[in-house]
Formats: C-alpha cells, sequence, structure tokens
C-alpha cells in the first residue's frame, strides 16, 4: 500500500472505514489487517415445505454447530439473510413442459406473479474471515517447537494455502447438510469483450452500498476499499449513503430459548433488507478471560464507588448489574462443571 499522508485529507472516509485491501486470490480477500476472507452462497431446505420438520432442522443445526466448532481463535463468520426484488418472471418462450397439464400451471403461476406489484425472495450468503497470529507469536511457537524443516515458500503462502485447505474442509463438511457454492473469479463475456469478476467482491459491494452489479476485476485489484466505497456517508442520527437512508436495527436482549427458524417470519416481509449475524470464535482459555473482564466490569457497577472502597455493603444496588454479574458466573460455572466431567470421565477410564 502507498503511503497516501501527503496527497489528502486527514479526516476519514468511508474507504478508511473499510478493511478490504485486494483480491489475491481466487475468491479470497486480504484485509488491511493480514486477514483473509472467503465466502459461499448457501441455501438450506424451504422452512414451508412439508418435508421440512423441526426435528429434522434441529438434527442439521446440531450438525453444523458441531463441524463449526472446529474452528478456533482467530476465525470470524457472518451469515447474511439477503431480500431482494424478484428479477422477474421467465417468458413462456423460455419455459418448456412435456404435457400441458404442468404447462398450464406454470401459465396461473406466471398470471399470479404479474398480477401484484413487487415480488421478494431471500438469499443467504456465509462469509468466513482469518485473522493470523502476529509475527511475534510464530517466532515464539517456533522457538518452543524446534523443526529441522527447510521451508521453500514464504510464511504468506503458508497461510493462504492453510486458508485455501480450511474452507475446503468447510465445503466438504457443510456441502452435504446445505446447498453451498463458493464465491470465485468467472469468466464473462459482454459481446466485445472476454473479462474477469469476482463474486465476493461482488457481494462486498452489494453489502456496502446496497446495489448488486458485476464488477469488472482490474489486472491488478488492489485498493479494493477505494472502489468499493466511492458512495458519500453520511453520518448522523439519519445515516444515508449516496440517495439511501439507513436503518440500523439491534437487539438489546436475546431470548432464553431459541429454535431454528425463530425468525422466519422475516422472509414474507416486503422490504429490501440485510440481516447479518457475526460470531467470532475464541479458545477456551481466551474465553474464559473474556468472560472474567465481563464479570468484574459489572461487578464494580453493582454498588456505589463510596460502598465498594470503604466496605460498607450500603446504598441502592444495580439491579441491571447484578443480573449481567450472575450471568457470566453462570456461564463460567457451567464451563468449570464440564471440565470437571470431562477429567472424571478420564479417571475412569484410565
Amino acid at each position: 500500500m502507498l503511503k497516501l499522508k501527503h496527497f489528502r485529507s486527514s479526516l476519514a472516509g468511508l474507504p478508511d472505514l473499510l478493511n478490504f485491501a485486494a483480491l489475491i486470490d481466487d475468491g479470497i480477500v486480504l484485509g488491511k489487517d493480514g486477514s483473509l476472507l472467503a465466502g459461499f452462497f448457501l441455501r438450506g431446505n424451504d422452512p414451508m415445505s412439508a418435508t421440512d420438520t423441526d426435528t429434522e432442522r434441529n438434527y442439521i443445526t446440531g450438525l453444523v454447530n458441531t463441524y463449526l466448532s472446529r474452528f478456533h481463535s482467530g476465525w470470524a463468520i457472518w451469515v447474511d439473510a439477503i431480500c431482494v426484488e424478484s428479477p422477474g418472471y421467465p417468458d413462456a418462450t423460455l419455459s418448456h413442459f412435456p404435457d400441458p397439464i404442468t404447462a398450464l400451471i406454470d401459465a396461473e403461476r406466471r398470471s399470479y406473479f404479474k398480477r401484484s406489484e413487487m415480488h421478494y425472495e431471500t438469499e443467504y450468503a456465509l462469509l468466513i474471515q482469518y485473522l493470523p497470529p502476529t509475527r511475534k507469536s510464530s517466532k515464539l511457537g517456533e522457538i518452543v517447537y524446534d523443526d529441522d524443516t527447510v521451508e521453500t515458500t514464504t510464511p504468506a503462502e503458508r497461510l493462504l494455502e492453510e486458508f485455501k485447505k480450511k474452507i475446503e474442509d468447510l465445503f466438504i463438511g457443510l456441502g452435504d447438510l446445505l446447498k453451498m457454492h463458493r464465491m470465485k473469479t468467472v469468466t464473462l463475456n459482454n459481446g466485445a469483450e472476454t473479462y474477469q469478476s469476482d463474486q465476493l467482491v461482488n457481494y462486498l459491494h452489494y453489502a456496502i452500498n446496497g446495489e448488486a452489479v458485476t464488477l469488472r476485476i482490474p489486472d491488478c485489484p488492489m485498493y479494493l476499499d477505494s472502489w468499493l466505497g466511492y458512495t458519500d456517508l453520511w453520518p448522523g442520527d439519519t445515516p444515508r449513503l449516496g440517495d439511501k437512508f439507513i436503518a440500523c436495527i439491534s437487539i438489546d436482549g436475546f431470548p432464553a430459548a431459541s429454535y431454528p427458524g425463530i425468525l422466519d417470519i422475516l422472509d414474507g416481509l416486503p422490504l429490501h433488507y440485510r440481516w447479518s449475524s457475526r460470531f467470532i470464535f475464541m479458545d477456551q482459555h481466551e474465553a474464559i478471560t473474556a468472560l472474567n473482564k465481563y464479570r468484574l466490569k459489572w461487578q464494580q457497577k453493582v454498588r456505589g464507588f463510596f460502598s465498594q472502597v470503604f466496605k460498607t455493603n450500603k446504598g441502592t444496588i444495580n439491579m441491571d448489574a447484578l443480573l449481567m454479574t450472575q450471568q457470566a458466573e453462570a456461564v463460567m460455572m457451567k464451563h468449570d462443571q464440564v471440565l470437571l466431567l470431562m477429567a472424571i470421565i478420564l479417571r475412569l477410564l484410565f
């Protein structure tokens, strides 16, 4: 990346907020922080189908969660549900049916489609990102674990190959449960010339700007932040991106229990939206450290500063802070119980 300090304003713009740097491989984007990003288009069973039952969805969800539990610190996934306008119904001349009955059914379906003003359909995407460990951590591991093997590749090449193998394993592991295909670089022809376009870059453009377009990949696909974040962003109480106003909804509280398809009602909403869920993977020791920091933060807010310093145990109790502290302690206690159970099982076996 070139140093643009002498050529640009110090004020941050939309490209500065984006982490995308370059397209370094087929369907793989390099971030400014050194992270690697890949994506899949996916689709599960139709929740409105008569053959789709809660038992089947619970079973598939359990298998997916079990497989995703293999990932460790440094990995993160985004699962997006995008509701977009249907492109239109195929013309009758493009539809071919073997008998008059099925052709009549299709004609009735086409007539129903054209009678309504707008139709929406939901597409699903899964993005997976890996942030490699710092060079200092890698050097420490090389010192602890001595290896006489002579490396013929650079660390960047090894990380890229490991990332590609990991996402290939993800596709193999979940491909039997979900309909998935990779976002890759494709070759297109507009009649006059042939050019390349990358599905992941196109999806990132849609996620940022809300417009589904097919971008032409330049010979040197660098500075993705600049040619993806070209739209003017207006912050404030009513944020606006270009000529589109942005409305963001955040969930403050979650139900005590859930089930697969709890938000299926969103599929029937006649509006344009993108629902994004992010999950950051953490190793057990890092998760316990984060939970302990979370517990201490809320524990300090249970009583006032004077009561804590002089240990008077008087004053008003912040019930919300107390509830947050108890929730964190309950999660940590559950983790300790699992470790104790594993220790007992190992002792009985060996």
